[in-house]
């Protein structure tokens, strides 16, 4: 029976410096696209140094033997589809251990591999210029190999690798031009590469897919994109040195995200008007950022736009109304921002986040946002009115925040929505602004929820004699298919289920201060 531990193996193999592992192939029980599989057993033919040819899928399990019928594959690698791999070879993972080169056995045996596994060979400084003659390699995964300083010209030998991960590899200036003819490449990860300074070699990469370069804190460029039409992924959150983006991003056609945050640029590419597949961009904390290109209007595909503590921005371009599509947009500690443009284009809008944005005076028409779930005002110091009119379009509001909106007038909109909402969906409202005599609570499950002045009032409704001072739109919440009056103060008030409670919840005569009375009876 196989089995070694990984650290007695680790031993065994590289206890002498000057020895290189020459262990036979050990072949596994490995299911292939058609559900076949291969014995565990080793087979006569396969000696020393020899790879195992004739089976459909192998497995090299050095440094650690074991029988598991079911080795361990990344979901990630691309060499997976649908869980079932797609490719049939070696797969060789010496991750973890000592090495300080790439042991000779791999290049020797190395024809049907199509998986090296390097992550976190602390001791590995580099690869062998012959590492082209892998030709069948797909992965190449060598993260957190933190001594490595240089990659050699044979990478450009491996014209089949899909993905090449070299994160974290923290003495990596740069890649070797040869990565440029890596034509079936569709992955890069270099995500904390803090030295890499410069990535010029993937400029002729057409085939790339994803780029993952977040936190290389070093990086001052990117190189020309306009060849990249296929990627879909790209990331550099926290290049804290990145403050120019090319104009050729604009031609990644392809480009589904595009995450910049914490990046110093001053602005975006002119053009983006090619960038009609992308959903997600990402521009939170870049705090340099001064303006949007009036061509973000185009991307007719965006669903969330994250502009938060961009406190550069001053104004958004009025296209910026034209997202029909945006779902998400997200403005918070966006300080400086003194006003919106027209955005009653954006029937989509889901969440609408405007906390903290200390310099803002005033809110554009809110009609025709249906489908607004959570308005966020909280901290908006200079906020100074309402568009209490456009609030009755709010059919699907269920959140609304305003505490700490100090330039507010002393009340509550009267018309913050006057659509009844279904029974059982609440209505949540944050407010520092004090409610009008007469608000009191009403029967458990009430629609509506209001906290002021850090007190909870649950549901909502005011005295006979204070006519008025309650908001319609607060009522119709809270589903009151009649609204209390001198000649009708025992109105009935339905429950979250829809039963009416006749004489509940009805203040008295004098009224009662926020959440701190109780009502009196018809």
């Amino acid at each position: 029976m196989w089995g070694w531990e990984k650290k007695e193996a680790v031993e065994v193999l590289y206890a002498d410096a000057e020895v290189q592992c020459t262990l036979p192939w050990i072949t596994h029980t490995i299911g292939t696209a058609s559900g076949s599989s291969t014995p565990l057993v080793p087979q006569p033919s396969e000696r020393k140094g020899q790879p195992a040819q004739h089976h459909a899928a192998v497995q090299c399990a050095l440094p650690w033997l074991t029988n598991d019928p079911s080795p361990k594959v990344d979901n990630d690698d691309p060499v997976i589809a649908d869980g079932v791999p797609i490719v049939e070879g070696v797969a060789v993972d010496l991750s973890g251990t000592s090495i300080k080169e790439l042991p000779a056995w791999v290049i020797v045996d190395g024809a049907l591999m199509t998986s090296l596994k390097l992550s976190a060979c602390l001791g590995l400084t580099g690869l062998p210029e012959t590492v082209d003659q892998l030709g069948a390699l797909r992965v190449l995964k060598m993260d957190r190999c933190q001594n490595l300083s240089l990659l050699p010209d044979g990478m450009g030998g491996l014209r089949c690798l899909l993905l090449l991960d070299l994160s974290q590899c923290t003495n990596l200036t740069a890649l070797p031009p040869s990565v440029g003819s890596l034509s079936s490449l569709q992955t890069l990860r270099m995500l904390k590469c803090t030295k890499l300074k410069q990535v010029d070699a993937i400029a002729t990469v057409a085939s790339l897919k994803n780029i993952d370069l977040s936190n290389c804190t070093a990086l001052l460029l990117l190189p020309d994109m306009s060849k990249m039409t296929s990627l879909q992924t790209l990331t550099l959150a926290h290049c804290d040195k990145l403050s120019v983006l090319p104009e050729s991003l604009g031609e990644c056609v392809a480009l589904v995200t595009l995450d910049l945050t914490g990046c110093q640029i001053i602005r975006l590419p002119m053009r983006l008007d090619k960038l009609r597949s992308l959903r997600t961009l990402t521009l939170a904390h870049c705090t340099k950022l001064i303006e949007l290109p009036s061509s973000i209007g185009e991307l007719q595909s965006l669903t969330s736009l994250d502009l938060s503590s961009c406190i550069g921005l001053v104004l958004l371009p009025s296209s910026i109304g034209h997202l029909s599509s945006l779902e998400s947009l997200d403005l918070k500690k966006a300080s400086s921002i003194t006003c919106l443009p027209d955005l009653t284009q954006m029937e989509a809008i889901i969440s609408l986040d405007l906390s903290s944005c200390t310099s803002l005076i005033s809110l554009p028409s809110l009609e025709r946002m249906a489908k607004l779930k959570i308005l966020n005002l909280r901290g908006c110091t200079s906020l100074s009115s309402l568009p209490s009119a456009s609030f009755s379009s709010l059919a699907s509001l269920e959140t609304l925040e305003m505490r700490g909106c100090t330039s507010l007038p002393p009340s509550l909109p009267v018309a913050v929505g006057r659509k009844v909402p279904t029974y059982g969906r609440s209505l949540s409202i944050q407010t520092d602004v004090p409610l009008p005599p007469g608000f009191m609570p009403l029967p458990n499950g009430g629609a509506t929820s209001v906290s002021a002045n850090g007190r909870r009032v649950q549901g909502a409704a005011h005295g006979g004699a204070q006519r008025g001072l309650l908001p319609r739109w607060l009522m119709r919440y809270a589903g009151m298919s009649n609204h209390p009056t001198a000649n009708n103060p025992t109105a009935n008030i339905p429950t979250a289920t829809g039963t009416p409670v006749s004489g509940a919840g009805i203040g008295g005569a004098a009224g009662v201060g926020a959440g701190a009375g109780r009502g009196g009876r018809g």
